[in-house]
């Protein structure tokens, strides 16, 4: 049988506590059988619950050819944090996050197609980049890992096309989407 031991750092005065659930629900704590340090929801950098969300656009955005336009995301399939509005993901969560997002262009003629996240209010990352030859309609897709500081930090997804009658068009929910989550806590 295994057996269990506490013991405390010669130097430390801190207090190991193990509290019992508050509720009538039996709960078992199974360790890795690993040497190392066990991660917990109160680790530093380890992200608890933070803000996730995606959402896609839902109905066909008309652009204007050669013009950097915000992408119209108009419904959202989930919003953990409530940190996604008017197309604008805000976390209130200071930390690192992982975007993606893919758009669908539709037009005629078409000579350059151009993807980007702007953060507040500036392109970050120019995702793709696409010049001459291309088919309509073409499907871009984006992603990165970005540090956001969890008050007034933004990202916004952008498009620029160069056709006749650009649009953004949709096939909820897989088309185009905009999606994000907290990777690791600052």
């Amino acid at each position: 049988m295994s057996k269990v031991t506490i013991a405390g750092d010669v130097n430390g005065t801190g207090v190991f506590t193990i509290a019992a659930p508050n509720g009538n629900i039996n709960r078992t704590l199974t360790l890795p059988d690993a040497t190392g340090t066990v991660l917990t929801t109160a680790t530093p950098g380890v992200p608890i619950n933070g803000p996730a969300f995606s959402a896609y656009a839902s109905a066909s955005q008309s652009v204007t050819s050669g013009v950097d336009t915000k992408v119209v995301f108009n419904t959202e399939q989930f919003d953990t944090n409530n940190n996604f509005a008017s197309n604008r993901f805000t976390p209130t969560v200071a930390g690192y996050y992982q975007l993606n997002t893919t758009v669908r262009f539709n037009g005629t003629t078409p000579s350059q197609y151009i993807l980007y996240f702007f953060k507040n209010g500036s392109t970050a990352l120019i995702g793709n980049f696409i010049n001459t030859g291309i088919l309509s309609p073409a499907i871009l897709s984006a992603s990165t890992l970005i540090y956001m500081n969890g008050s007034t930090d933004y990202v916004e997804v952008y498009m620029n096309m160069t056709a006749t009658s650009p649009t953004v068009s949709s096939s909820a929910p897989n088309t185009s989407f905009f999606s994000g989550f907290l990777a690791r806590a600052a």
